[in-house]
């Protein structure tokens, strides 16, 4: 299924056009969608290209309270596939079970596996997740079989995959030595800051904006456009995955469907696509 462009808006594209130039004042139709990032409550309309944290999380946590049963027990469902999962690594791979209270032991080749793998299907079952997060915020509902869906899944897993599978090697090749471990550290530092160029990767694709290739192009555009706001947004999602941890994790119930909910919306916002208010 291929989707139309986005319309374009004044500024939704990141530039400056002089056919929009109002003597210093937004267009009557844009101006209250310009200043917020957000359509009215219980409106849609086309994202600004500017990302308004706060729209994105408010939307993001009511949107999970709208279809609670959908998202939480999305998100249950998730927690007890990955569980049993780490369960049947810890069985298979040889060598002392991971100890999640002793954090300080010394890692090994199995518990780093163990570690490792159930984070790998995680990662790979969240691609659902942000799907699911987009057609909700196209529709204001989404089905289960609407989650799985896509055209586009068959190129976002291999990336995701590919990734993950890196990100073991490098947590691999560090136990053998102390120049590797210092690569992996250098490496993964570079990825944070790399984040903005890449944050809108998956739903781009997914939304079926483009190629590998031109979602790529966007997003580096939008990552030089948008660096330190989009990094200060990686920040901000990764502190609030961090609070859903700690009532004994029961947090990330209600956290993690948010979490979709907002990384969809925010990355309508600064594309220019639908976004929703409730």
């Amino acid at each position: 299924m291929t989707y139309p462009p986005y319309p374009q808006q004044p500024g939704g594209d990141g530039y400056q056009h002089p056919e929009n130039d109002h003597g210093g004042y937004a267009s009557p139709q844009y101006q209250q969608q310009q200043y917020s990032g957000m359509p009215g409550s219980g409106g849609t309309a086309n994202g600004t290209g500017k990302l308004d944290f706060g729209g994105a999380i408010g939307f993001g946590f009511k949107a999970v309270f709208q279809q609670p049963v959908f998202w939480i027990g999305m998100t249950l469902l998730m927690g007890v596939l990955i569980g049993l999962i780490g369960i049947v690594v810890a069985i298979i791979v040889p060598g002392p079970v991971y100890d999640v209270s002793n954090p300080d032991a010394a890692p090994t080749v199995g518990s780093t596996l163990q570690q490792n793998i159930p984070s790998i299907i995680g990662g790979a079952l969240s691609v659902f997740g942000i799907n699911a997060a987009l057609k909700y915020i196209d529709k204001g509902s989404v089905s289960v079989s609407e989650t799985f869906q896509n055209p586009q899944f068959g190129v976002v897993f291999v990336i995701q995959i590919l990734a993950s599978l890196l990100g073991l090697g490098l947590s691999l090749g560090a136990l053998s030595s102390s120049a590797f471990l210092a690569v992996a550290v250098v490496i993964s530092i570079g990825s944070f800051f790399l984040t903005p160029f890449f944050i809108f990767l998956y739903p781009c694709l997914l939304d079926g904006r483009g190629s590998i290739t031109e979602c790529l192009s966007l997003r580096i555009n939008y990552g030089r456009r948008h660096y330190l706001i989009l990094l200060g947004f990686s920040i901000v999602m990764g502190l609030i995955s961090v609070a859903g941890f700690l009532p004994c994790g029961l947090g990330l119930i209600v956290v993690m469907p948010a979490i979709f909910l907002m990384y969809a919306t925010a990355y309508r916002q600064i594309s220019g696509g639908l976004v929703r208010n409730l």
